[in-house]
């Protein structure tokens, strides 16, 4: 054993550490195996005790950490120097740093419930810890994209999709006639700016339609664009969208795929010895990783849209396994804590789309912004004016468990019909074989949104719902029904069913039958259907429709060659009253 002065400056060399344990382990068993005595002061020790270093490997709770430790031993207290603490595994914590001369060390001792035993024959010491004192590990599961700085050189584009027909009669719906869709693009460092439009020739006379004129300016660091010409308001389900020619400013996290926006899936556990963790994703492995002891944190879980269950199974060395279970709902309605959206736009309604290059209304600004509070709610605000409307909303959208997504909304607004209120309610459950979705609004007889103000039709209330079945081989069954009552105009109401399977695997056979009726006038309809592939580039389509006494049934093939340059149609229909 080497006994040193206090007043000495201790240094150790590796070589003589060893041999300096060596001789400890021959001369004497008392050093040869050392439990941690409870806790004491932390005040440093006696001049007159002896003091012994050590050179050891390092196991802490069954895992090699790699290390070769330096350790001091004074009376029954043994430390670590404190740079090599965090390395064997141990959370950082400054309040157990003791300065000893010019060097830092932290007594085991002092850590709660922490025991060591020293093997002088192997030279490695044995650490057993509580696995809260060890580090945490994280491990980032999700595939989330890596940003790539973008950048853009000058240019442009013109592109064009060209459509004409021809029959031996010049009236009726096949009269000839040519029309092309254009559209031009110019794009730079700075901006992108585009314009697109309709141009129709038919009877000799030729007609131009612009549709949409846009300069882009894009900020992926902010995520964030803005944009000058025409575009349509953003916000939640319970506004209205509205296409108009201004300026909009907003968030556009298409910009950075590397940002995940929705609330993410996240497990916990403390891990006593060296283990392998493996996860289940409703019932499918999808990752396994060995860790060592301490906490082990899984992030960015790979969950689909929907409810879903994910398992956690952690098999330590000697074959014991721990289960661990998270029911978790994922929604892209819901932002990640702390996470805001936004949406602010200013300029003149679009009025006659597609049929006029210019019509626009008066001028009004809008502006909706969401904000996840955490990872169950997210809060959103929307506001609206123009010249005699005030308008607003406050809304909330809640996950609740792994039972789904609750959403709802106040409604308010101030125009010349006087004050207006509403409400509005939804609901969302998804699974793997089965979705559910529903919706409600109402509103007083004075209420109106911006749309309404821009001649669009009121409402005063309005129901949607639909269900879905995966059936595997079976197929997929999907049920909706509209219901609305607009003010002035008597309700309306529409079911409507399908179902639809693929019957041959081989030859890419497609089955579906849908219908629909309508509740309060009591019309019905149905469709049935059937496609499947011809060659390598053909494909062919049989229709046969009701529609209250009339019958019309269809056939049509689309095919393409010359490596996709040339693609054709042809079409024949038959049908009439009964």
């Amino acid at each position: 054993m080497y006994r040193s002065h206090p007043e000495a400056n201790r240094r150790y060399l590796p070589g003589t550490g060893i041999l300096l344990l060596l001789f400890v382990g021959i001369g004497t068993n008392a050093a040869s195996a050392q439990t941690a005595p409870p806790a004491h002061s932390s005040a440093p020790p006696a001049p007159s005790d002896d003091i012994v270093a050590y050179l050891l490997d390092v196991r802490v709770n069954g895992w090699a950490s790699g290390i070769v430790g330096r350790f001091r031993q004074q009376g029954s207290r043994l430390a670590i120097r404190a740079d090599q603490f965090e390395s064997i595994g141990f959370r950082s914590n400054p309040a157990l740093v003791t300065k000893i001369g010019d060097v830092s060390w932290i007594a085991l001792d002092r850590l709660p419930g922490v025991s060591w035993k020293i093997d002088a024959h192997t030279q490695s010491i044995e650490i057993t810890a509580s696995p809260s004192l060890l580090k945490e590990s994280d491990y980032k599961l999700g595939s989330r994209g890596y940003r790539v700085p973008s950048h853009s050189d000058w240019g442009a584009m013109l592109s064009y999709d060209i459509y004409g027909q021809w029959s031996p009669g010049s009236d009726g719906l096949y009269a000839p006639g040519l029309s092309a869709n254009l559209d031009t693009k110019i794009f730079s460092p700075h901006f992108t700016a585009s314009s697109n439009g309709l141009l129709t020739v038919s009877g000799g006379q030729t007609r131009y339609v612009r549709l949409d004129s846009t300069i882009i300016f894009d900020s992926p660091d902010n995520s964030q664009s803005l944009r000058l010409g025409d575009s349509y308001t953003a916000g939640p389900s319970w506004v209205r969208t509205i296409r108009f020619g201004g300026v909009q400013w907003a968030r556009n996290f298409s910009l950075r795929p590397d940002i995940v926006t929705s609330p993410v899936a996240k497990l916990s556990q403390d891990v006593a010895v060296p283990s392998t963790v493996d996860l289940f994703v409703n019932g499918i492995r999808s990752y396994s990783q060995a860790v060592s002891p301490g906490t082990i944190r899984l992030d960015d879980l790979p969950v689909a849209t929907g409810s879903n269950t994910v398992d956690m199974v952690i098999t330590d060395q000697s074959g014991r396994r721990t289960e661990v279970s998270l029911p978790f709902y994922s929604s892209s309605q819901l932002l990640a804590a702390g996470m805001t959206d936004f949406d602010v736009e200013a300029g003149f309604p679009r009025l006659s789309y597609t049929s006029q290059s210019n019509d626009y209304g008066r001028l009004f600004a809008s502006g909706t912004i969401s904000r996840g509070i955490n990872d169950h709610l997210t809060l959103r605000g929307y506001v609206a004016a123009t010249r005699g409307y005030e308008g607003g909303a406050l809304g909330a959208t809640m996950r609740i468990g792994s039972l789904g997504v609750f959403d709802g909304a106040v409604l308010a607004s101030n125009a010349n019909s006087g004050m207006g209120l509403g409400y509005y309610l939804g609901v969302e459950h998804v699974t793997h074989s089965f979705s559910l979705s529903g919706s409600y609004t109402h509103a007083d007889s004075h209420y109106q949104d911006l749309a309404t103000t821009f001649d669009a039709t009121a409402f005063t209330d309005q129901a949607t719902a639909s269900l879905g079945f995966h059936a595997g081989k079976v197929g997929n069954f999907n049920l909706a029904y509209v219901w609305s009552h607009k003010a002035g105009v008597t309700a309306s109401g529409i079911a409507s069913a399908t179902w639809r399977a693929q019957v041959g695997h081989r030859h890419g056979i497609d089955l579906s039958i849908s219908g629909y009726a309508d509740t309060i006038d009591k019309g019905w309809g149905g469709v049935l259907s059937l496609s499947f592939q011809f060659g390598r580039n053909t494909r062919v389509y049989a229709q046969q429709s009701w529609r209250d006494n009339q019958q019309i049934g269809s056939l049509q093939a689309n095919g393409n060659s010359q490596d996709q340059r040339l693609t054709w149609q042809a079409e024949a229909s038959q049908g009439g009253h009964g």
